[in-house]
């Protein structure tokens, strides 16, 4: 029996993440509940294959017959992807992110994916879409965390930072009382993977456990460098392909050493959340790290020895796996369409006026 799709009582509800790292689809059930009450029932994710990865890469200089194709192909292998992941598990409602391959605001947003074929694949609603509203109101269209954030992990007293290091880093400042900040703040992992599939010849796509940086030592010219090209292109949100493998080379010269380098991009990401912190102040006494960064521990040295007064803790301390946040937070999405209430806070996206936020597709 389909649930009720205005303002149910409780709903079990499967959000789907494809960041701006492409490197795979996160999954994570979610029970809501009156209240706001939550649990996670499970969560996974599921790396791309080789070919579509490549291809969810290249998207933003297809073709319109490749990106057609794409836009069905992505969401035929998701639909595949959340088939097994459930088996004879029931959700109420799939909400798709889908995967960012231009984003503009507030002129323009595309997350290639068609909620319709998911819906006709799972036989289930599919809420998608989900930044297209704030950006035609002349809002970012993103961050879309920081509501579902005040949702999961608001603190009962003080304050505390959730950061996010994907392709992108973004930030999320939660207060007990008052206002917070949200922010993208720079790039995360970006940089980095690109520099390594770079110098590697492709044989490597990330620097996986912080091998590749580890020996490393900062090149503060090369840091100064980088801080001031990315400086022009910083704002409340930002798109992976402005930081790509094209914008990156000319400004690595090839005399600096492969470790030099890899620790000095690091370096860059731990500045910039820096940055972002030091100018919007919380009195936070801890940050809580999740995303493909946290798995990587030359940075989160890094970040933990340029930030000494915060305690550097993984995000599976407030009881969710930092892995699963993001895909947490579009379910929770759903939550707050199902409810007929607004995703995004204007304070952060300097929308026009607030929206429930999606498109909803019928099987």
């Amino acid at each position: 029996m389909m649930i009720e799709l205005s303002k149910p009582r409780q709903a079990r509800i499967l959000g789907l993440m494809s960041g701006t790292s492409c490197d795979g689809l996160d999954l994570a059930v979610i029970d809501f509940a009156e209240d706001d009450a939550w649990s996670v029932v499970s969560g996974g994710e599921i790396a791309f294959p080789d070919k579509l990865r490549a291809r969810l890469l290249a998207a933003s200089n297809a073709t319109t017959q490749e990106l057609a194709r794409l836009n069905f192909d992505f969401m035929h292998w998701c639909a595949d992807q959340v088939q097994a992941f459930l088996g004879e598990g029931h959700v109420d409602l799939v909400v798709s992110h889908g995967q960012t391959i231009f984003h503009e605001p507030p002129r323009a947003t595309w997350q290639l994916g068609d909620g319709n074929v998911l819906a006709a694949r799972l036989s289930l609603p599919v809420l998608w879409n989900l930044r297209s509203a704030d950006v035609a109101l002349g809002g970012e269209g993103a961050p879309l965390v920081p509501v579902p954030d005040q949702l999961f992990f608001r603190p009962s007293v003080g304050a505390r930072w959730l950061l996010n290091i994907g392709g992108i880093a973004n930030l999320t400042g939660l207060r007990a009382s008052g206002e917070g900040w949200a922010g993208d703040v720079g790039p995360g992992n970006c940089c980095l993977d690109h520099f390594i599939s770079m110098r590697s010849g492709g044989r490597l796509l990330m620097d996986r456990g912080g091998e590749v940086s580890r020996p490393g030592l900062v090149d503060a010219n090369l840091l100064a460098e980088l801080r001031q090209a990315i400086a022009p292109h910083l704002g409340a949100s930002l798109a992976r392909e402005t930081f790509d493998a094209d914008w990156l080379s000319p400004l690595i010269s090839s005399s600096i050493g492969t470790a030099d380098a890899a620790r000095t991009l690091v370096q860059l990401t731990v500045e910039l959340i820096a940055d972002a912190m030091e100018a919007n102040r919380l009195d936070a006494s801890a940050v809580f790290v999740g995303g493909g960064g946290a798995h990587n521990p030359t940075l989160m040295d890094a970040l933990q020895a340029r930030l000494p007064q915060l305690d550097v803790n993984p995000f599976s301390t407030l009881g969710m796996s930092g892995d699963l946040r993001e895909a947490a937070c579009f379910a929770a999405l759903g939550w707050l369409f199902l409810q007929g209430r607004p995703g995004a806070d204007t304070r952060v996206t300097k929308a026009k006026s607030p929206q429930k936020l999606g498109s909803l597709a019928l099987p």
